[in-house]
């Protein structure tokens, strides 16, 4: 895949009387390996993010976790996958209008139109930002998937650059079902990660690496040596529960409980921290330079693990 030149870009724009500016580069319209940057306030010296994971039912549960995470006013939306199930009905690309345009429209920026949220989001810039999981494939299709979002390069990998933090976004169901695209996203994130300058760095993907769950258990396949590249935080979605783990210094976060039936867990794995799966939920990170605090909060407002990461 060719890529254009890096450039530098100032986006100097009026909101609430901030200015923004963004560092990015210009995207190709095909292929992986594309970076792109989301602006901050100037000056804005912590980030909020709210992140979710297998919430597409279009149900009660997955409303309550959206009022929660827009309580919090994030900077920014995180999905670890499963953004649609097919009960939630619908057909193409505006099957996601009714799971993700009728929850998180504030957040969206240049997402296909529908009833829902019929301009495509309401954001001055893309706040939403999603890893596809196995049900993106098997119930919306990730044709579907990928047009929805206005994401970049072929809409599946890539990542994000946000103040402190490069978020790096991976499609683990096809990487786990294809060696060949194994091998692909793993060589792109051991370069991309390890040349990033981001003081924080976080993986995101559907399918977990460490996970006490009864119903799918640890993806084995997926125990990269993120160490190695710099990666401090991978966020998971799949189980449908909350769990912590740590291994070779790393933080694990599944996070599941997004509005899709509960699951339960089995015999826990030894490098399980923290589990919750008594109620639906999200993840708050507030991220500063000195750590990365989160916070799993369950839809009555009450926090259920709360850990930190520090350089």
């Amino acid at each position: 895949m060719k890529t254009r030149l890096a450039v530098l870009l100032l986006v100097v724009a009026a909101l609430g009387g901030l200015l923004y500016v963004a560092v990015r580069r210009l995207e190709p319209t095909t292929g992986p390996g594309v970076s792109i940057a989301q602006a901050v306030p100037v000056g804005q010296t912590s980030l909020s993010l709210g992140v979710i994971g297998d919430f597409g039912y279009a149900n009660a549960a997955e409303a309550s976790v959206a009022s929660l995470v827009a309580g919090w006013t994030p900077d920014a939306v995180v999905a670890l996958g499963d953004d649609y199930y097919a009960n939630a009905g619908g057909t193409g690309a505006t099957r996601y209008d009714l799971t993700i345009g009728a929850y998180y429209c504030a957040f969206l920026h240049g997402a296909t139109p529908g009833p829902a949220c019929p301009t495509g989001g309401t954001a001055d810039q893309n706040r939403f930002w999603s890893a596809p999981g196995n049900h993106d494939y098997s119930d919306a299709g990730i044709g579907s998937y990928a047009g929805y979002f206005g994401y970049p390069g072929n809409k599946r990998y890539f990542s994000v650059r946000i103040g402190s933090v490069e978020l790096f976004l991976l499609d683990s169901d096809i990487a786990l079902r294809d060696s060949g695209e194994m091998a692909d996203e793993r060589a792109w994130l051991a370069a991309t990660a390890t040349a990033s300058t981001a003081r924080w760095k976080i993986a995101t993907f559907h399918q977990p690496p460490y996970s006490s769950g009864s119903r799918h258990g640890s993806s084995i396949d997926m125990r990269w040596p993120f160490a190695s590249w710099g990666i401090q935080l991978v966020l998971n979605g799949h189980e449908h529960l909350y769990e912590r783990a740590t291994a070779d210094g790393v933080t694990y976060v599944t996070d599941g409980l997004g509005g899709a039936p509960r699951y339960v867990f089995g015999t826990p794995i030894p490098e399980s921290l923290a589990r919750y799966a008594d109620d639906y939920g999200a993840l708050h990170l507030t991220v500063t330079d000195a750590a990365i605090s989160g916070a799993f909060v369950s839809v009555d407002g009450v926090t259920r693990d709360a850990f930190t990461i520090t350089p």
